[in-house]
């Protein structure tokens, strides 16, 4: 299921890209998966905005892989602009070292935590 679900993506086919994989992901066994599986089932399942789907995908790949600046960076993004999580995408942030965000986000909680209280 993983291979054709990368067959569908150089075809083009999004529709079936993110079936396929949908259907790898049910299959595997995650705490075994490589590495590479996990990096394209979240390129793939990002594009079909299954959101809890791609946050679990993301935690699996940390147990299965440990700390990773590809795992920060996309959780990351998840947690902020998708999952609306500011502390969770922060310490992402944190981890992956990303000054930028950093500043941003801390910004952004500060901002949230006053307007709410």
């Amino acid at each position: 299921a993983w291979s054709l679900a990368r067959l569908c993506e150089t075809r083009g086919d999004r529709v079936h890209e993110g079936l396929w994989m949908a259907e790898a992901v049910a299959r595997a066994r995650l705490a075994m998966a490589p590495r590479p599986f996990f990096v394209d089932a979240v390129r793939i399942m990002k594009r079909t905005r299954d959101w809890s789907l791609v946050a679990r995908l993301l935690e699996r790949a940390g147990d299965a892989h440990g700390a990773d600046p590809w795992l920060h960076h996309e959780s990351a993004i998840l947690c902020e602009h998708r999952l609306g999580d500011l502390r969770r995408a922060l310490t992402h942030a944190r981890a992956l070292g990303d000054g930028h965000r950093i500043a941003r986000l801390t910004r952004l909680i500060r901002e949230r935590a006053e307007t709410e209280g």
